[in-house]
């Protein structure tokens, strides 16, 4: 599809049990065969090795982290889920139990990473995009910087990004790696598992 979301998901994985080498190519196989890059059907040999994983629990938030981060001025909650999702309204949650999103929570859908005007799009204007074949390579940095700096999530605040099921969310993790935000990382257990607790609180309505 050329949009970061099963290979943020991966590389985020990769990356929270030590992997040093994950990168995701921008714009996918998509934007690598528009720009007429080489192509190769041989299968390489690829040498079996063991990989020793080393957890880093800073890209990890677990449902407690994000409970006791309701509220705090040092830390930023971004839900990474398109505005109808955000405000509980529109098309049905697939990966919730309730509508709406975690209190607080500032909305940036993934979409927004390649372009800040596709943050409103509807649910139709987002499939005719997908399916389009333009470029969803990531917007410029000075771009990037601005949409996050707009919604309120600046460098100097900790960060947990969150979706439905993670994909979304890493895409969004993904773009504040990118723009130097260290203090950044992924609630892993997301929407399915916060609608899933009739015990946490849940915000809807407007941005």
């Amino acid at each position: 599809m050329g949009f970061p979301l099963g290979s943020a998901r991966l590389w985020w994985a990769l990356s929270y049990y030590g992997h040093d080498r994950a990168c995701v190519l921008d714009g996918g196989l998509r934007q690598w065969q528009a720009e007429q890059r080489a192509m190769s059907t041989d299968i390489p040999l690829v040498e079996p090795a063991t990989f020793t994983p080393h957890v880093r629990p800073e890209w990890l938030a677990s449902k407690e982290d994000v409970v006791a981060a309701i509220g705090q001025s040092g830390t930023v909650i971004v839900d990474c889920l398109t505005p109808e999702l955000y405000r509980g309204s529109g098309e049905r949650h697939l990966w919730g139990q309730r509508a709406g999103h975690i209190p607080g929570a500032r909305n940036v859908p993934y979409l927004a990473n390649i372009d800040p005007t596709l943050a409103r799009v509807t649910a139709a204007e987002r499939e005719r995009l997908l399916a389009s074949g333009r470029s969803l390579t990531f917007a410029a940095r000075d771009t990037l910087a601005d949409l996050y700096r707009d919604a309120g999530v600046t460098p100097d605040r900790e960060v947990i990004t969150y979706c439905g099921r993670g994909h979304a969310g890493a895409c969004g993790l993904l773009a504040l790696k990118l723009l130097g935000y260290e203090r950044a990382r992924l609630y892993d257990g997301c929407w399915s598992e916060w609608s899933a607790d009739p015990q946490l609180p849940v915000e809807v309505g407007p941005l």
